[in-house]
This record gives C-alpha cells, structure tokens and sequence, in this order.
C-alpha cells in the first residue's frame, strides 16, 4: 500500500517549496509538500503493521493513532516556526530525521505488543531491530536513514524524560538538536489528549511554550449527523481566515495562526449551508395522501434555488406516479405549464375549505382578475369531481386530480397559462419564508468563543405540545415521515397525552434527513433492522484535511462472511471530524430473511458487532454501537455498546477495554463462525468451555483428531475465563484408567461419567457429601479394575480412584454443580469437556513417551 504511484510530485528545491507556498492561497500548502511523501509511503502500512496494537498502558488508544497525532503535530509545529515565526527556509533532510524519529519514539512498545517481550526502554538494539525487518517503511521514506542512524537514535531516546535507554546516547552530539523539542512535543501532544475535554489545556500548554495556538470551542448538539456538517464548516471558516486547524477532538479545534481567526456568523450560516445541500435531499415529501414542504424549508436556500428544487421535484414525482392504479405520466414541455402544474398540485393538496373541493382560499386572496378566476373555478371543478367517484374518496382524490391536469394539459393550457402569475407568486412567498434553523447554533459558537457578536436569545417551550421527542427542543411539526425506523404514533416521554402524533423540530428534521442520505449512500433500507457504528481514534486526534487525496487511498475493510457481504468499508480519508459514522443493518441470510427467529436475528446482530470489532483492529480505531438521535461520548475502551443484548452481553460485546481484548473477543467469534455461521453464536450463548466444547463436539465429524489439531488453540481463547481445574481432573483420570487412544469416547470418558452418575445417585439418596464421594469411588474402583488399559504395578488403586472422585467434586463445587439438579443438567457438557482435556493429556503423554 505504501507504493502508490499517483501521489503528485513533491517540488525537490527549497526554493521550488516557498515558490509554491507563496502562488497558492491554501493554508495547508504550507505543510503539504512537506510531509506528504511521508503520509503516502509510511501511514498505509503503519496502519497495516500496527493498527491491533495498544499504544498506551494506562489508557486505550491504538499505536498508529498515537504515531501519526505525534508526527503530524511535531512536524507542523516545525514547519509552522521555521515558515512563519522564523521566516528561514525547510531542508527536507530535517523533516525526514524528525518524521523517522517521532514514528519510532515507542518502538519498544511496538515490540513489546508484537512479540509478547517487555522491554522498558527505546534502546539502540530495538531500533536496530526495528530497521531489520522496516515493517513500516522507513527505509523506502528516508533512503539515506543509516548515515544518521546516531541522530535518530539520540531523538528517539530523548523524545522522553524518563526513557530508560537515554544513557545510550546521553552524550551524543547531535547536528539535529534543535528537532528536539519539537519530537519532545509531538510526544507529549499526543499522551496529553487523556480525556474528552483535553484540547483547552493542550493549547494552553503550547502557547506557554511559544506556538501560535488558538482553540475553538464548538457545543455539544444531539444530532450527530448536523453536528458534523457544523464541525467541518467551523474548521473551513478558520482555514478561509488563514488558520491551519491541527487538533481534533469532539468538542473543539485547536489551530494555528498568529492570531485568532474571527468567526462571522453570516459566512458561517453561508458555509454550513452549502454543505448541508451537498448532503441531504431537500425535496418536499409527496404521497398518495400528502404534500409537504416542510424538508426543502428545513435549511438555508434562497427562494430561487428552493423553487427550481420543489419544480424538479414534484415533476419527477408526479411522472413516476402519484398511485399505481394511475400510472406513469409525462409533464409537458413547456416551462411555463411545467411550473403551473408543479405549483397547483402543491395547492391541491393544502388549499380547500371545508368539503368544497372547487374553493381555493390562499390563491383566491392573491387574484383580482375575472378571466383568471374562472380559470381557476375549473381546476377546482376536477378536483371537485373525484371525491364523490367509487373508489376513490376524499383522499386518493387530489393524486387524481394533479394525474388529470397533467393528461390534459394540452387542453387546460390557456387556463394554466392564465394561472401561472398567481400560483407561483403565492408558492414563492411560502418558499421564501426565512430558516432559522442555524441561528441557535451559530450564536452558541459565537458565544461559547466570547465573540461580542453573541447573542443568546434563544427560543424556549411553552408547554404542552411544542417539544421534540428526539432532543427536547422546541419543536412545531408533527413527525409523520411515513417510513423510518423510528415509529411515528409510538409511546415516547417527550410526546404528551394532547398530541397524538410526535413532534420533532427544525433540527432533528435536518438530521432525519442527513440520516436517511446516509442509510441510503450505505446501500441500506430505513426500513431495515439497523445498527450504528461511531467509529473514532482518540479524544484529541490529528487533524487530516491536507493529505486527504493520499490518505483517501488507504482503503480499509473488514468482514465476517467470506462474500464479504457483512463488510464495513471507510478510508482514513474519510475521519474529517472526530466520528465517522457506519451503519449496518441486520440481514438474515437464505430463506428466514423475511421472518426470522430470535437464534438467527440475535446470531447475525451480533456478527454485525463482529464486523466492526475486525474494522477496530484493521483501522486501529475506536467504536461505539449506539442509537441515532442521541449525544455520542467518546468512552475509555476501545468498544463501548451502549444497547447490548443478553446476548451481546453473554459474550461480552457490551464493553472491551483494550486492543488486545478486541483481537482476543474477534478470535473468539472466528471460532466459533466458522463452526456454526447461522446460529453459532446464540446455540453457545457464553465463551466458556462447558459452552462452546460441546457445540464443537456437535459440529464435527471426528472429535479426537479435531482436538488434537485445535485443543491448544482453543485452550489459548478460553485465557479470560480458564478451566485448568478440568485440567488436572482429566490428568488424574488418565493416569488412573490409562490412554484408552484406540478406544471410543466411551472408553475415555468412562470413570468420569460413574463418577457424575454416582454422585448423582447418592446425593438423591440423602449422602452427606463426604459420604457421596466416598460411594462414587468404590464405583469407580470397579471401573477401573475391570476395565483398566494399562495395569501398573505398585498403584494404590483405592487412594487414586479417591483422589479422582475428590477432584471431580471439587470441580463441581467449585462451578455450583454439586447438585443432583446441577449433575442432570450438566452431565453431557461436563463429559464433553472431560474429554476434551483427556485427549490433549494422553497426546501429550505419547508425545513425552517418545
């Protein structure tokens, strides 16, 4: 990945370099032709090689997000100083020693987490060790690295205070000293982002050190989707103002330039409306039965561009075909009739008073003239006519009616013509009714930012029936969207007993459309059964915006089925804010997609979680698995599922604190997928051994030869919750009854099964539990001298087959099982595990044997 051949050429003089820098007006040209060659050959495979491995002990964040915070932070405060501050020029030779020496400021990390070793030091042997194998390309990134090989290893040793390998270079004279401080602070930039608040006090310890560094603080908005298209026009109003944004946490931005970049609340709105068209549908919402506006009033366009929106819109609509029964049909060519009929239809639908279909009370008031009056008496006498016509109603009627005019608007053209002026006059002043929706927003921006410009008066409910379902704010429109996966007559605590329908407000409109825009780019259904995936690096995280053509190319995927079917896909282009959000929806494979059972269903949700615990270890990110429409909260695990199922729980998908518990939790799923793909999951319920060692056991054809291939790895995934105890139960029993390799499991598992039997048996009788085990040995005994497969001279038969029996009951007690309940309902799980443990003990005896 890191050979990518369609990275634009680097400019190879300095004086090429500041030319460049001076004819271009884009902020980041000044760090781009820098480090772009470095973000081409080293971040693709310093993702691929690290992306599993922690970087930090006592909190979770991934080595390569750690890395490259650290690299791109100390390199564009290097580049910043020298450009800005100290107007002298870049060698590309001191960029290439500062980038080497900040990605291998943790080498010994890396290793410790690669080879299982615990070295607590950067010592020389570990970055000599590192060059060896060059798992990031380095080598390729900085040919000539071995000529300062001293330097790098005085950096990286000093990067910092505590190291314990400095001493091995404590006396270097390094000609690259002065890169010192600022490895030191792409270090300590990226260790300082502990928490989710983090970002003021990094700025602040920048400025006290002399960097130009300025912060903004955004709010906190439940609606995830809008609160991104905010974040990245604040981030491209302070590039516009001339800023370098550097840090990104979900809370702020911390940029430089020298001096603090003023927000305009007007450019502002102007931005964050120009990317909300990019991205949602603001068509009105047409149907059989209704036809509102409401979505294409939700967000800021002038009346000119709304009107051309709401012209194609109805337009397309309409020719589809407003019912099945009625059939497609074709707009005429002319524009003028085009408008007319788009605009009448809107009317037919929300101009009438009382049962009089003929009336047309808003286009009445804007009409003076007799000859356009009639005109418009004769589209009401249509609409007037199908309310009364078997099979179609009050309803269907004014579908039919907007279908007729359109068939005949050969006929009806002079009074369309004739109605034009009023029914676009009276359409555009609805259209160009003013959105507020931004104004709450900005002014918290601004006010948040100590702007003078600030003004917090801000809209609050009157009670009753003016409040949002999904965020609690004032809220006018019902929530009737016909399709979505949030109902829209259900129960809610924000929905009063008055109303009968939800309500929800301009903003949560804004997101329900970002929303669907989103599920509809996935290739998913709102219909669907959905799970969302924030996806995240660490509370404060690099800003990438200058290298997104390079970084768009670093494509990665993960997914649990070999169709790659259930896939999530992003690149590390795509991370523009802190989240970036994936939906997934829960599909059950083959013939019970349409009405599947709770096995599959819960089985293939939480595969999908499967998915996105792969995409963590590929991407070296974060995740939380939670619902749309809420506030989202960075945690401090590497997976957080914030509405877990019993089972998801079961098997701990519910909370993973580390990295290495995220490969753990993927290997075990991958056990246990490839065993049982469709309800594998629900049939084991738990990771444990009494659960999942039958469920092998059922699954394959030959079970002995299967343990002796896979037992150790297995053993190996049950490290969070062991079973040594069964262990040494099975080791007493070989020992005591012998191998029994040509034997069936009847044979292996023969004094194990008396033993549960016996103890049963006695217990029902009313045994103390002494007694029981002293019973259940004599019973054994009997085995045992009967069947025994290898008699051993000097063996104290009696003390053994007591021995045996003791363990076995302190096995169950251990568990809770020392029950006649207990024993019934475990039996054939308990065997299945003895005998499990027995085949690896005896394989592992022939092996010592020879």
């Amino acid at each position: 990945m890191g050979d990518d051949k369609d990275i634009e050429m680097l400019p190879q003089t300095d004086e090429e370099r500041e030319r460049l820098i001076q004819e271009t007006p884009d902020v980041y040209e000044a760090i781009r032709p820098y480090l772009t060659d470095y973000i081409s050959t080293v971040v693709p495979d310093l993702f691929r090689e690290s992306a599993r491995y922690d970087a930090k002990y006592e909190r979770d964040v991934s080595f390569p997000a750690h890395v490259i915070t650290a690299v791109l932070t100390g390199a564009t405060l290097y580049l910043y100083n020298q450009q800005q501050v100290n107007h002298h020029s870049i060698k590309m030779l001191d960029v290439k020693i500062l980038c080497t020496a900040l990605t291998l400021h943790d080498v010994q990390k890396f290793w410790n987490e690669k080879t299982g070793t615990k070295i607590k030091g950067n010592y020389r042997s570990a970055i000599e060790k590192y060059f060896e194998t060059d798992p990031f390309h380095l080598k390729q990134y900085f040919p000539d690295w071995n000529e300062y090989f001293d330097d790098i290893v005085f950096l990286v040793q000093h990067a910092q205070e505590s190291d314990e390998a400095e001493h091995e270079s404590r006396y270097c004279r390094s000609k690259f000293g002065k890169l010192l401080s600022f490895v030191k602070i792409g270090d300590k930039v990226a260790s300082w982002g502990k928490s989710e608040y983090s970002l003021p006090n990094i700025c602040k310890e920048l400025s006290d050190r002399g960097f130009d560094a300025h912060h903004i603080v955004l709010p906190d908005i439940p609606q995830q989707l809008f609160s991104q298209v905010i974040y990245r026009s604040v981030k491209r109003a302070i590039t516009d103002g001339g800023g370098i944004p550097l840090l990104l946490s979900p809370h702020g931005i911390l940029y430089l330039a020298p001096e603090q970049v003023p927000l305009d609340p007007h450019v502002l709105e102007h931005l964050i409306g120009e990317e909300l068209i990019q991205n949602i549908e603001s068509k009105p919402n047409i149907s059989d039965r209704k036809f509102d506006i409401a979505p294409l009033l939700s967000i800021p366009l002038d009346v000119n561009t709304r009107f051309t929106v709401f012209l194609n819109s109805v337009r397309e609509r309409t020719e589809s075909g407003l019912l099945s029964v009625l059939g497609k049909t074709t707009y005429p060519a002319d524009t003028l009739l085009q408008e007319a009929i788009a605009c009448l239809s809107y009317f037919i639908y929300n101009d009438k008073r009382g049962h009089d279909w003929t009336s047309f009370p808003k286009i009445e008031t804007e009409i003076t003239d007799q000859r356009t009056l009639l005109a418009l008496r004769k589209i009401g006498e249509i609409r007037q006519h199908f309310p009364d016509t078997e099979g179609v109603g009050g309803q269907k009627c004014k579908a039919y009616s907007v279908h007729e005019i359109v068939q005949r608007s050969d006929e009806l053209k002079d009074e369309l013509l004739q109605l034009h002026p009023a029914v676009t006059k009276v359409l555009r002043d609805q259209l160009s009714q003013e959105c507020s929706v931004l104004d709450p927003f900005v002014q918290t921006i601004l006010f948040l930012n100590k702007d003078d410009l600030a003004c917090m008066d801000l809209p609050s409910p009157k009670g009753g029936t003016d409040v949002c379902f999904m965020c609690g704010a004032p809220a006018h429109q019902n929530y009737k969207p016909g399709k979505h996966f949030i109902q829209s007559g259900g129960f809610t605590k924000s929905t009063t007993l008055q109303d009968q329908y939800k309500r929800y407000c301009d903003a949560c409109q804004i997101e329900f459309l970002l929303l669907n825009r989103l599920i509809e780019n996935s290739s998913f259904n709102v219909r669907e059964d959905l799970l969302f995936f924030y996806f995240y690096f660490d509370y404060t995280f690099a800003n990438l915006d200058a290298f997104r053509a390079p970084l768009s190319r670093v494509a990665i995927h993960a997914s649990t089925t070999k169709s790659d079917a259930w896939g999530i896909n992003f690149t590390l282009g795509d991370f523009r804010t802190p989240f970036h959000i994936k939906p997934m929806a829960i599909r059950v494979p083959g013939k019970m997609n349409k009405n599947p059972d709770l096995a599959s269903k819960t089985t293939w949700r939480a595969r999908a979680i499967h998915t996105a615990l792969k995409m963590c270890t590929a991407a070296g990110c974060r995740c939380i698995v939670t619902a749309p429409y809420s506030t989202v909260k960075m945690q401090a695990f590497a997976f957080s599922n914030e509405m877990p199922t019993r089972l998801e729980k079961t098997l701990k998908l519910d909370t993973i604190k580390s990295f290495a518990e995220v490969r753990l939790r993927d290997a075990q799923l991958d056990f246990i997928n490839r065993l049982g793909s469709l309800k594998g999951l629900f049939q084991v319920q738990e990771f444990k051994p009494i659960f999942v060692i039958p469920f092998a056991k059922r699954q394959v054809d030959n079970f002995e030869p299967w343990v002796v291939s896979h037992g150790d790895d297995l053993n190996a995934l049950f490290r969070d919750d062991g079973d040594m105890e069964m262990k040494t139960v099975a080791q007493k029993g070989a020992a005591l009854f012998g191998t029994h390799r040509f034997g069936g499991t009847h044979k292996k598992v023969k004094i194990f099964r008396t033993t549960l039997e016996s103890l049963m048996n006695a217990l029902s009788q009313g045994f103390s539990e002494d007694e029981a085990v002293r019973f259940a040995s004599a019973e054994v005994m009997k085995d045992v001298l009967r069947e025994q497969y290898s008699k051993k001279k000097g063996k104290d038969i009696p003390a053994e087959c007591l021995d045996f029996v003791s363990s076995v009951s302190d096995y169950l007690k251990d568990k809770k099982l020392l029950s006649v309940n207990g024993i019934v309902t475990w039996e054939n799980s308990l065997t299945d595990l003895y005998e499990f443990e027995y085949i690896l003990v005896t394989r592992k005896d022939e092996k010592n044997g020879e």
